[in-house]
């Protein structure tokens, strides 16, 4: 801009600052270039927070639509068997381990008052001795000694 133009602005605009040095000016402009460091960072940081914040949001909106997929009872059923199957094998091997273990065997009720066998098993397991059900089956009779042991 033409000094004259620039004079003309200063003087009816600004006139507090018309007799201030050239230093004064140069000041001005690196504090102004300052702040617009300071307002740029600020801004990148909110961006950054932003973008953070939407990469969450969609992060846990994967992790919920993932948790909504219905499983048919076959899927459920077969996973529980496998780990019913995994359990068994676990305590079979730790029985087998086992300098020695002892049995019980018990007759039960239960809520219609249908008898049931219930077989324990009592071992030792890292110097502790731990108890197990091993079954629990319906009995089709009479629950006396002669019968369960046909």
């Amino acid at each position: 801009m033409k000094p004259s133009k620039l004079l003309r602005h200063l003087n009816p605009k600004h006139p507090g600052v018309k007799d201030k040095t050239l230093e004064y000016f140069e000041r001005k402009k690196r504090e102004h270039e300052g702040q617009k460091k300071f307002l740029r960072a600020t801004t990148s940081i909110k961006e950054n927070a932003l973008r953070a914040s939407y990469l969450v949001a969609n992060r846990e909106a994967a992790v919920e639509k993932i948790a909504h997929v219905p499983l048919s009872a076959d899927t459920v059923t077969r996973r529980i068997e496998e780990i019913a199957e995994d359990i068994e094998a676990r305590l079979f091997e730790r029985i087998n381990a086992s300098p020695w273990y002892a049995l019980q065997v018990d007759e039960s009720t239960d809520i219609d008052n249908k008898a049931i066998l219930l077989a324990y098993v009592r071992y030792l397991y890292q110097e502790d001795v731990h108890e197990n059900l091993l079954c629990a089956l319906p009995l089709p009779t009479n629950t006396t000694g002669a019968e369960l042991f046909k």
